[in-house]
Order: structure tokens, then sequence, then C-alpha cells
């Protein structure tokens, strides 16, 4: 049985912020590669385990919300316990994947 990442993915959500944040191409291998990374982790935490969250989640720009939780991960806070808009983080990352692989898109 498969089971979801653990760990938060640090580096594999710096390569999801940078490839809106840096103006240096990211290669659409490695940007697809991290967002698999990344969206295994926040699905774990939207349907796995149940996680502690703190308050109520509001809405707010995901990527901000990816480099709170790296902030987090970086300082040794756990990043499970964070109150992360999860859902919206997933919902970019498919966005960001979509237009990734558009020129594969027969629209």
């Amino acid at each position: 049985m498969f089971t979801f990442p653990a760990d938060f993915p640090t580096a594999d959500c710096k390569i999801l912020v940078n490839s809106v944040r840096s103006e240096e191409p990211i290669p659409k291998e490695e940007l697809v590669r991290a967002a698999w990374s990344v969206q295994g982790y926040v699905l774990g935490q939207l349907c796995g385990v149940p996680t502690l969250t703190i308050g109520k989640q509001t809405k707010t720009d995901p990527v901000a919300a990816l480099e709170l939780a790296i902030q987090r991960a970086e300082s040794d806070e756990p990043v499970a316990q964070s109150n992360i808009p999860w859902a919206m983080v997933l919902l970019w990352i498919i966005d960001l994947v979509r237009l990734a692989l558009k020129d594969r898109l027969n629209v």
C-alpha cells in the first residue's frame, strides 16, 4: 500500500515558489516533479491522518501560504500543525502543472 509523504518537502516547495517569484526559468520536468511531491504531501494533510488546525484558515495567497510552510519547516516548527490552507495550495499547484503542460493540451 502506498502512503502519503510524511515529511514536508521543503526543497520541492521552494521550486514551486521560485516558479512564480523568480525570473529564472525552471525546467518543466523539475517543476512537474516538485509539484507531484508537494501534492502528495498536501493530499496527505487533507485526506490522511487528521492534523491539528490552529484557528480558522483564512483565504490567502497560496504562494504566501507555501512560503509560510517553508519558513516553519526551516525553523523546525511542525508544518502539519500550522494553519496552512492546504486545499487552496493544492488547487494552485494543479493550475501550475496545467500551465506547465499547456502545450500538450488539445484545447
